[in-house]
């Protein structure tokens, strides 16, 4: 018996208790948030360096990738 493998206590009165295959997960919530929030990132990144590249003719520089703290 593996210690690791134990509740740290028993389920309330009329709750069974399903860790192998647990029904209420958010998983897919979560990979849906996960998902929008990467192409945000992604589209801000794209219209940062399109806006750089094309509309005010600069060239990329270290100051586009240096993070500002203060």
């Amino acid at each position: 018996m593996d210690i690791q493998n134990l509740p740290a206590l028993p389920p309330p009165p009329g709750v069974k208790s399903q860790f192998d295959h647990p029904s209420d997960t958010m998983v897919t919530l979560l990979t849906i948030v996960n998902a929008i929030f990467v192409g945000l990132a992604f589209l801000t990144v794209v219209v940062r360096v399109g806006t750089r590249s094309f509309i005010s003719r600069q060239t990329l520089g270290w100051d586009d990738g240096k993070v500002y703290l203060n």
